[in-house]
């Protein structure tokens, strides 16, 4: 990455209990009256100097334990936003798509249903290592997710996301 934690301390300041990063030197283009960095997708980025974009996320671990994290970082409560230390975590590439919100695409309205239209039942289903598991079928959509959250709290432990509050 090339950047190191000192370099980091002498143009940010971190709040490890909001999540923000302040600018410690007014330059141009530079607000110091909000948090540094903006808006990328579901992610929040810094540019530090030009062409240099780092995820806010990715800074904080640095900030706080010296290290670039060797794979990714998970917002534990899904918010991508969210870049308190507390909130923040070492995960695999598998845990941190475990820990993914429902897609965009989502009809039932619950993260791992959707409706068998041949068995006029509603199906929950989750995957792990990359196959997939039958939960089963059941008449509402919200039986077939208090099932499949059961589920993939037995498979995915604390990365299990049942997409409660989407």
């Amino acid at each position: 990455m090339g950047l190191t934690q000192e370099q980091l301390h002498k143009v940010l300041h971190y709040d490890p209990d909001t999540g923000d990063f302040w600018w410690k030197e007014k330059k141009s283009g530079r607000h110091m009256t909000k948090p540094a960095g903006g808006k990328s997708g579901r992610y929040l980025q810094i540019q530090l100097w030009k062409g240099a974009q780092f995820y806010a996320h990715r800074l904080a671990w640095l900030y706080v334990y010296g290290t670039w994290p060797p794979e990714c970082i998970d917002h534990s409560n899904g918010d991508g936003l969210d870049n308190r230390v507390a909130n923040l975590r070492l995960a695999s590439k598998k845990q941190n798509a475990r820990n993914a919100k429902k897609g965009k695409n989502n009809t039932s309205g619950y993260k791992g249903i959707c409706f068998d239209k041949g068995k006029q039942k509603w199906m929950a289903k989750t995957c792990k290592d990359y196959k997939q598991i039958f939960i089963g079928y059941f008449d509402c959509p919200k039986q077939a997710h208090e099932a499949y959250v059961n589920k993939i709290k037995e498979l995915h432990g604390e990365f299990a996301n049942g997409g409660a509050g989407e």
